[in-house]
C-alpha cells in the first residue's frame, strides 16, 4: 500500500467510486496524507484510508489528484504553509481583519519584530516565509541553505 498526498486544494473522499449526489464523506485539504488500500493505475478512483480530525476514514478519491510525497523537509514546508493557508480560510480572508491580522502579528513576533499585523504599509511576506520555514523545522542548517530540501 502506497502513501500519497492530496495535490489539489480540496479533494472529495467518497463512499463509492462514482460521482453522484450524497456520495461525499468529506473534503480532504491540500497535502492531506492518504494510504492507498486498493487501486489500479488505470482506475479513475482509488480506495484510500486517511485520518481526519482523529478519525480514520476509508473511501474513494480521484487518483488524478494524488501525488507521491517528496522529501521530509519539503513535506514539512508544504504542511506548514498549508496550515497557515487554512488559518486564512484558504485565502478568503484579508490579512488586516480579525483574527488574520493576529496571525500576521505572530509571524512578525517570531522573527523578533514589533509589528502587530495591523501595519498595512509593511509587507509581511518575508515574515510569513520565515515563520513557515521555522515551523517546518528550519534552523539555519547548511543543507537547507544549499537547497538540499
Amino acid at each position: 500500500m502506497a502513501t500519497l498526498k492530496v495535490k489539489t486544494d480540496s479533494l472529495n473522499l467518497r463512499n463509492s467510486p462514482e460521482i453522484k449526489d450524497g456520495n461525499i464523506i468529506t473534503a480532504l485539504p491540500l497535502a492531506q496524507e492518504v494510504e492507498v488500500v486498493n487501486g489500479n493505475p488505470t482506475d479513475r478512483f482509488w480506495e484510500v484510508k486517511t485520518v481526519v480530525n482523529g478519525n480514520t476514514l476509508t473511501g474513494f478519491a480521484s487518483a488524478a489528484f494524488l501525488r507521491q510525497p517528496v522529501s521530509a523537509a519539503k513535506e514539512a514546508l508544504i504542511s506548514a504553509a498549508v496550515k497557515e493557508w487554512l488559518r486564512f480560510e484558504r485565502g478568503d480572508k484579508l490579512e488586516n481583519q480579525d483574527p488574520q491580522y493576529k496571525y500576521v502579528g505572530e509571524y512578525w513576533s517570531k522573527i523578533g519584530s514589533s509589528f502587530t499585523g495591523r501595519d498595512r504599509d509593511q509587507p509581511w511576506s518575508a515574515a510569513f516565509i520565515s515563520f513557515v520555514a521555522r515551523a517546518a523545522g528550519y534552523n539555519g542548517s547548511a543543507s537547507i541553505q544549499c537547497g538540499m530540501i
